[in-house]
């Protein structure tokens, strides 16, 4: 299958590196250098791949991550800035972005960076068969593994989650009961080591909590464990079903 990548950066010498990069790659890439000009590939067809600049004229990468996301919560959207903020990249994990890179990057790392949000997101959501359903129950959720979704168990709802949150939250559901460190979560969630202050974890953890919890400041289902990381509590009776 071939990935179709949307580049948006005001830098036109970036652009043109990105995209024959990724057409060597043998990917479909188009290229913007504002988001007007975004709003107009993304009517015209659909990507796999949003890789946006923080810096650019007139709405910004972080307002752009934003409205893009809001339309389609399945397509990859990674952030790369110049200014190496962490402000930045907290925002743009936190308003939906799947990966966030500084500038300048190495093209190796950014292709590793989205084949590994790629595979997260690999697994299509089909109709599933009893021989591979796993059915993980926690709080008032359900994890339908086959289907890649998460539901609320007494509506059956389906919970609005990005492909980095769905992943941590079955990298957790995993070990229910049990903590798991930070270093552990963005190895299996990311496919890469934590680099220092990485908060990348932290950012993901409380989003989920404001879609799980019924109160995200007290957690009663995703808590901290001081100096152990996180864990995922399933609740009266519940855990992981055939």
């Amino acid at each position: 299958m071939t990935l179709s990548v949307l580049v948006v950066d005001d830098d036109l010498e970036v652009l043109d590196l990105l995209k024959k990069m990724f057409e060597r790659e043998h990917y479909h890439v188009d290229t913007a250098t504002d988001g007007a000009a975004m709003d107009r590939h993304l009517a015209g067809r659909s990507y796999d791949v949003v890789l946006l600049d923080v810096m650019l004229p007139g709405r910004d990468g972080l307002e752009l991550c934003r409205e893009v996301r809001s339309k389609n919560p399945e397509v990859a959207i990674l952030i790369v800035s110049a200014k190496g903020d962490e402000v930045d990249r907290i925002v743009g994990l936190e308003i939906g972005a799947d990966d966030y890179l500084p500038k300048p990057f190495n093209s190796r790392e950014l292709l590793a960076r989205i084949k590994a949000v790629m595979r997260r997101k690999a697994g299509v959501p089909r109709p599933a068969t009893k021989d591979e359903q796993v059915l993980i129950h926690f709080g008032e959720y359900t994890i339908r593994t086959a289907e890649m979704v998460v539901v609320h168990a007494p509506s059956g709802e389906p919970i609005e989650l990005t492909s980095g949150e769905y992943s941590l939250l079955l990298a957790l559901a995993e070990r229910m009961g049990r903590p798991v460190d930070r270093d552990t979560l963005l190895n299996i969630t990311q496919g890469r080591d934590a680099m220092p202050y990485d908060r990348s974890i932290d950012v993901m953890i409380g989003r989920l909590r404001h879609k799980l919890e019924k109160a995200p400041g007290k957690p009663e289902l995703i808590k901290t464990v001081r100096n152990q990381g996180y864990v995922l509590f399933p609740g009266k009776d519940q855990g992981i079903s055939g």
